[in-house]
């Protein structure tokens, strides 16, 4: 069964992740390399919450693939939970 909660968990993920990977440029165009490497490093905790959180989804049986870009380029493919665009 489809647990919309997980559903809005990775969109929100996803909207975190998007506001972290500004941080970090921010920081980087600053010259603020200690301050990059933080958010760097809350980033990767977030795409790690988003891939147990697609697996969840996965496991309710619910089509998923997800995006996510650091400032290293894209991290996994395009795609959609559900009819929901989050890549």
């Amino acid at each position: 069964m489809r647990d919309p909660h997980h559903e809005d968990h990775l969109v929100g993920l996803e909207l975190q992740a998007v506001e972290l990977t500004e941080q970090e440029r921010r920081a980087e165009l600053q010259g603020d390399t200690a301050e990059a490497a933080r958010v760097q490093h809350e980033l990767e905790g977030v795409y790690a919450d988003m891939a147990r959180t697609a697996e969840h989804l996965v496991a309710d049986g619910t089509h998923v693939t997800v995006a996510a870009q650091s400032s290293a380029g894209l991290v996994e493919g395009a795609g959609e939970v559900g009819d929901q665009v989050v890549g």
